[in-house]
């Protein structure tokens, strides 16, 4: 019996790379954090304040990568980890820009493209993982 052969949406594939990418990038600048050698800050908040995101930053860079995963291989809860994730994505985004007053949209805007096209473009496609 031979296996089936399906095609994933190129939309998917470009997804799962900008979620692993941005989780890797929340992983490098929590490690360098960590070990003393921060990167330069691009958002001005007071070092407690931006302390407080490690945990919501790393939970939320292990459900990209789970995310990532299950929406190459069309489960379920590839689905709902990636729906989750760039729900917090938005959450931290629109958090920060309340705090910067638009100062900072170049720096996250294109985060909240990327995660209301996300939720956008997989509630329109949830067919592919629902079966509905």
């Amino acid at each position: 019996m031979a296996q089936e052969r399906t095609v994933i949406p190129v939309g998917l594939i470009v997804i799962s790379v900008i979620m692993v990418f941005m989780a890797f990038l929340t992983d490098v600048y929590w490690l360098a954090f960590f070990v003393g050698r921060p990167f330069p800050r691009s958002i001005p908040l007071a070092a407690n304040v931006a302390r407080a995101f490690a945990l919501p930053d790393l939970v939320g860079s292990f459900l990209m990568y789970a995310g990532a995963y299950g929406l190459l291989r069309r489960r379920g809860w590839g689905f709902y980890l990636t729906v989750v994730a760039m729900g917090m994505s938005l959450a931290s985004s629109l958090f920060f820009l309340s705090l910067t007053r638009t100062s900072v949209l170049n720096i996250l805007g294109p985060l909240l493209f990327f995660a209301i096209f996300t939720l956008v473009y997989l509630w329109l496609r949830r067919d592919l993982f629902l079966g509905t």
